[in-house]
């Protein structure tokens, strides 16, 4: 049974569960200093509700607690403000709403997609693997997300997905050669699809191609697109894949 969480003032360091066995529930409150270290069984005994986080840390924590909104209630989820994230596990959390303003993300495990969540000016310190940010939720009439201002440059990118028109040109990325800017994806998709079609030259790479065209499709569109080009997550035929879109030539306009 869940009871109203206690105050927890700024330096307050929360490591495990109350020698009591109580669950805390934190409805609506304002967390600030405070830090959470090395909890791994959070849903046993933690729920936050519209809570605002401010200026505090997690540091070795598994992030599957439950801070998103659940439908139908669009305002349950929290909001971080330069809160910093240490080797955190967040290949579980559900952040469906969740807003994270000025934070920072270090050696953290992510495999996460954020198809609703509101990213301003945050920093990407480390591996992020598998980080999937969607400009808008994949529902009808869904808001656009507020993606601006991210700082992935100290980032090592592996399996990053974009979709739904993540504004690129809105964050910072790594300056590498691995690193590259695509841009008109849709339309190289679709003239390189059209000659692989017409002269059979490469079955595999047309049919890798196929599987991505879902990225066409209205809801999942991504202009513009940063893929890293020797991504160890991805097979030799997908990194193929995007060199040769990259070397499609196309009209201008």
């Amino acid at each position: 049974m869940f009871v109203e969480g206690p105050d927890l003032p700024p330096g307050t360091v929360v490591r495990k569960r109350p020698r009591d066995g109580v669950q805390w529930r934190f409805d609506g409150r304002r967390l600030e200093g405070v830090r959470f270290e090395r909890i791994k069984d959070g849903p046993d005994w933690l729920s936050f509700r519209d809570c605002d986080f401010v200026d505090s840390e997690f540091v070795d924590c598994r992030l599957d607690w439950y801070l998103g909104s659940p439908l139908p209630d669009p305002d349950a989820a929290s909001r971080f403000t330069r809160c910093v994230f240490t080797r955190c596990d967040l290949r579980r959390v559900f952040a469906r709403r969740v807003r994270f303003e000025d934070c920072t993300f270090d050696s953290c495990r992510w495999n996460a997609h954020f198809f609703a969540v509101d990213l301003v000016r945050n920093r990407f310190i480390g591996t992020v693997d598998s980080l999937s940010l969607w400009g808008r939720e994949d529902e009808p009439g869904a808001p656009r997300n507020v993606i601006i201002g991210n700082d992935f440059s100290r980032a090592d990118l592996l399996g990053m997905g974009l979709s739904a028109e993540v504004p690129v040109d809105d964050q910072l990325w790594p300056r590498d050669e691995h690193h590259v800017r695509v841009d008109r994806v849709p339309d190289r998709m679709r003239a390189l699809r059209s000659r692989l079609e017409q002269d059979g030259s490469d079955p595999e790479l047309l049919r890798w191609l196929e599987f991505y065209w879902v990225d066409l499709e209205p809801a999942n569109v991504q202009s513009t697109k940063v893929v890293r080009l020797d991504d160890p997550l991805m097979d030799g035929t997908w990194r193929r894949m995007w060199r040769a879109l990259i070397a499609v030539e196309l009209p201008d306009g």
